[in-house]
C-alpha cells in the first residue's frame, strides 16, 4: 500500500521534497498544501527584476520552456496535488493528521509521513507610522510587485532601505540601477553584519562609492515620518532622511508556531530541532528549509541560516529519507554570493 505524505509548504524546501519524492516513489501519495497564491517560485532573483535585468514575474514561477508551475502543472506533469490557499491550524500528531483552512472551511487530512516546510517571515519593526503607505518588505512576490508598481507610477525619488544584508544590498543596487537617490540604514557597523568581519566590509564599502547612494552605519531607525498617510522620511538617532519608499530588510524569523503547538522540539537557533536526518523531535515529521534548525560544520553550533539553495538540499535530502535511503545531512558553512 503506498504512503501518503503530506508537506505543509509549496516553495523551495516543499516543492522539492515532493518533486525528488516523485521520482524516488512513482506510487507514493504526495500532498502539499501552501497557504499563498503561488507555488515553486525563484525569491533570490526579485531584485533583479526590479534592477531590469529579470524582465517579467513570470520567470520566477514559469519552467524554462515556459509552464506555469501552478496546481494543474504539479498534477499532470508530476502526479503532485498541490493545493494552495490551505492554511494548516495544527498537527494532530497522535491521529496522523493535520486541520487547515480552505476557503473557510476547516477539512482534515491523515497523513504517514509529514514534512514541515514552512518558512520564514520578515521581521516588522515596531517603530510609529510602520503601517503607512509605501513601506514595504521584500520577500513575497506580491512584495516586488507592489514595489515595481510604486515606482513605474512615479512620484519616487529617493528610497530608504533599513538593512544592509544581502537583501538590502542587492536592492541598494537595484534602485540605484532605476535612477532612484538611495540610502542604506544600517545600526551595526559595517555592511554585511552577519557575514563580514570589519576587514572585509571596509573593502566592500570602498566599492559602493555612487553620487545616487548614501550609507549610514551605526545609526537606528526610530519612527517614519508620514505626509497625507503616505511615508515622506525615516527618522533616525541622527537625522531625517527623506523618503518616498522604504524597504524593511532587518531579517526574517523561521515560522515554528505550528510545530511548537504540536509539542515538538524547538531548537536554541529558534528553528524546529531536527537530526541529522532532517526528522523532528517525531519520527514521523520531518523538517527542512528556513523553518528548520542547521548545524554550522566549523563551529557545530546550532544556526539559522534562510537560503534558497539550502532549503532545496534539505528537500532532497528528506525525500531520500522518507524512500528509505539513511541519508545524512552534514550542515552549513553560511557561504552566500550577492
Amino acid at each position: 500500500m503506498s504512503k501518503r505524505v503530506v508537506i505543509v509548504g509549496g516553495v523551495a524546501a516543499g516543492m522539492k521534497t515532493a518533486a525528488r519524492l516523485r521520482r524516488l516513489d512513482a506510487e507514493a501519495e504526495i500532498i502539499v498544501l501552501e497557504r499563498g497564491p503561488q507555488l515553486s517560485y525563484g525569491a533570490c532573483g526579485f531584485p533583479y527584476f526590479i534592477s531590469g535585468e529579470v524582465k517579467s514575474m513570470d520567470s520566477f514561477d514559469h519552467t524554462p520552456q515556459g509552464a506555469l508551475r501552478d496546481s494543474n502543472y504539479f498534477a499532470a506533469v508530476k502526479g503532485i496535488d498541490a493545493r494552495c490557499g490551505c492554511n494548516v491550524q495544527k498537527i494532530d500528531r497522535e491521529q496522523k493528521c493535520v486541520l487547515y483552512l480552505e476557503k473557510g472551511e476547516l477539512k482534515q487530512l491523515s497523513y504517514d509521513v509529514l514534512v514541515l516546510a514552512t518558512g520564514s517571515t520578515p521581521v516588522k519593526l515596531p517603530l510609529p507610522n510602520a503601517d503607512a503607505a509605501g513601506i514595504h518588505s521584500f520577500w513575497f512576490p506580491w512584495d516586488v510587485e507592489a514595489v515595481d508598481k510604486e515606482i513605474a507610477e512615479g512620484g519616487v525619488k529617493d528610497v530608504v532601505i533599513i538593512g544592509a544584508g544581502f537583501i538590502g544590498l542587492e536592492l541598494a543596487e537595484a534602485f540605484v540601477r532605476r535612477g532612484l537617490h538611495t540610502s542604506v540604514l544600517e545600526q551595526q557597523d559595517r555592511l554585511l553584519p552577519q557575514l563580514l568581519d570589519e576587514d572585509m566590509a571596509a573593502l566592500l564599502l570602498r566599492d559602493t562609492k555612487n553620487p545616487l547612494l548614501d550609507i549610514y552605519l551605526e545609526e537606528r531607525a526610530g519612527a517614519f515620518t508620514i505626509e497625507n498617510g503616505k511615508v515622506s522620511g525615516v527618522q533616525t538617532d541622527k537625522r531625517v532622511i527623506p523618503a518616498q519608499l522604504v524597504i524593511v530588510a532587518v531579517g526574517v524569523r523561521p515560522n515554528v508556531e505550528l510545530a511548537r503547538e504540536a509539542g515538538l522540539v524547538i531548537g536554541p537557533s529558534g528553528c524546529i530541532a531536527v537530526n541529522e536526518y532532517l526528522q523532528t523531535s517525531d519520527d514521523a515529521i520531518y523538517a527542512g528549509g528556513d523553518c528548520a534548525e542547521n548545524t554550522h560544520r566549523v563551529s557545530g553550533a546550532k544556526v539559522f541560516v534562510p537560503m534558497g539553495s539550502t532549503a532545496n538540499k534539505h528537500g532532497r535530502v528528506i525525500a531520500d529519507n522518507i524512500c528509505g535511503a539513511q541519508r545524512k545531512y552534514p550542515g552549513v558553512l553560511g557561504t552566500a554570493a550577492c
